[in-house]
């Protein structure tokens, strides 16, 4: 049994739905404990709609953002709390929990790429920084707490934006005390389009923004129909 983590606004309704709908769907429910949300400004409309999923549960972060335009303040304060909140999960969970972001698709079940003999698990990817927070498993909760921690520190102090991914990058290749498995973004953060993913063998899809948009409709159709899945996921959005 394994949990998920990730954080939500109404901003990004359109890639709640797509993630909630894809992970129902497509993972095997019985290997999934708790679905934990934080709640970062969801609204009363996209709490009913989240009721029709088993196993998810709202965390009140105490903080409400819009979160419509990458690395706009909204954003930081998001990303900040996502870290914060996949603590205090952490310290209630009974299972090891999975951090994956919003904006992703479940193509199939990756479960079995969980390694109860580490800590904690990062993606890789060839480009830098090599180490991204779109997936972050813990396996070994008491340890995982003292990484977030750490890692929570580091990004309290980097200087530049964006900090998640490049201060866990920082503390993943200056690593001494944690048992850290390394695994391929391909597989469980794929950033690409459908064919690509189809190709690499991916499990979960990150719809990770690549440009600038005027509108959040238009980094939508960006981020997801120009990728080729708006067959599969336009049932499930409003845009």
């Amino acid at each position: 049994m394994y949990s998920i983590f990730t954080i939500m606004n109404s901003g990004y309704s359109n890639f709640g739905r797509i993630f909630f709908n894809s992970l129902h769907q497509n993972l095997t429910l019985d290997e999934i404990d708790t679905i934990w949300v934080g709640d970062t400004g969801i609204d009363e409309k996209d709490k009913e709609y989240l009721k029709q999923f088993k196993k998810v549960k709202l965390i009140n972060s105490g903080k409400i953002t819009k979160n419509t335009q990458l690395h706009d303040k909204d954003w930081l304060e998001s990303v900040t709390q996502k870290t914060r909140l996949l603590r205090s999960v952490c310290s209630v969970s009974e299972s090891p929990v999975v951090m994956i972001d919003l904006d992703s698709y479940f193509i199939s079940d990756f479960h079995q790429y969980l390694k109860s003999d580490c800590d904690v698990q990062v993606v890789h990817r060839d480009k830098e920084p090599r180490h991204i927070a779109s997936w972050f498993a813990v396996n070994n909760l008491q340890k995982g707490i003292e990484f977030i921690d750490d890692w929570i520190y580091i990004m309290n102090q980097w200087r530049d934006i964006p900090k998640e991914s490049p201060s866990l990058n920082h503390l993943v290749l200056n690593n001494d005390k944690y048992v850290i498995g390394i695994e391929q973004e391909r597989l469980l953060a794929a950033y690409g389009n459908l064919e690509e993913a189809k190709f690499w063998g991916s499990h979960i899809v990150h719809f990770k923004s690549s440009r600038y948009a005027k509108t959040p409709q238009e980094d939508f159709h960006n981020r997801v129909f120009k990728r080729g899945f708006e067959e599969l996921v336009g049932e499930w959005v409003d845009v």
